[in-house]
């Protein structure tokens, strides 16, 4: 057994349930498997042993995984690797700012078998940059494109989606949805982690946390 963090998880067209599991959290760097893949073929019941693994073994890098379902039955794999500047700790006094350092590469791959086995991945994320990834899940609109919470932080940070006009298979740019600053506010505040839902009348809703907001540095939800 191994410690098991940060679960995603999706059910497969077949009815399987598929979760994939982190053994350290928060993007943490890991000489050991990254991440494991069980399912469940009664509802979650039971479960199997991890029948799929995934790792990284580039230095300093953490990974993060997570599952969603796309239309026609497929499931895309979101894979992100956080490259650090150095070996976190969170016990080390410029933790935060080891943090603050990481670079992003984003990649996604697509399984066509319920999850047994995925296509090769595919880079996401602005190759130069490396500060981009993503912020929430895929929801579906009314007109069939899919988009994605997606942005970046810093000192210019950017919160919007990425879309897709064919079921996932390929997704454009990352486009603005936030104003930042929004009115009333001289500098950005930084929307991040966006969770979306789309009406039944077509309205998509959308709410973004920030990390400090001024002047007293509140943790606040906007809503879009």
């Amino acid at each position: 057994a191994v410690e098991s963090l940060t679960p995603s998880i999706v059910r497969a067209s077949d009815g399987d349930l598929i979760v994939a599991i982190a053994t350290r959290g928060d993007g943490m760097p890991s000489q050991s498997i990254a991440m494991n893949y069980v399912r469940s073929s009664d509802g979650g019941k039971t479960w199997s042993a991890p029948y799929l693994t995934s790792r990284t073994d580039k230095p300093l890098t953490g990974l993060g995984e997570s599952l969603y379902r796309l239309p026609g039955g497929r499931l895309l794999r979101y894979s992100l690797e956080l490259v650090w500047p150095a070996e976190p700790d969170a016990s080390r006094p410029d933790y935060l700012s080891l943090a603050g350092g990481r670079k992003f590469d984003s990649y996604y791959s697509i399984s066509e078998d319920n999850g047994h086995t995925f296509s090769e991945r595919k880079l996401l994320s602005d190759p130069v940059a490396r500060d981009d990834f993503a912020q929430g899940g895929i929801v579906e609109l009314q007109n069939g494109d899919l988009i994605w919470s997606w942005g970046c932080w810093g000192a210019e940070p950017l919160n919007g989606f990425k879309r897709s006009t064919d079921g996932g298979l390929t997704w454009g740019p990352v486009t603005r949805a936030f104003e930042d600053p929004p009115p009333g506010f001289a500098r950005p505040v930084a929307f991040n982690e966006t969770g979306v839902a789309v009406c039944k009348d077509g309205t998509i809703v959308a709410i973004a946390r920030v990390d400090g907001c001024p002047p007293d540095n509140d943790k606040r939800f906007w809503l879009i």
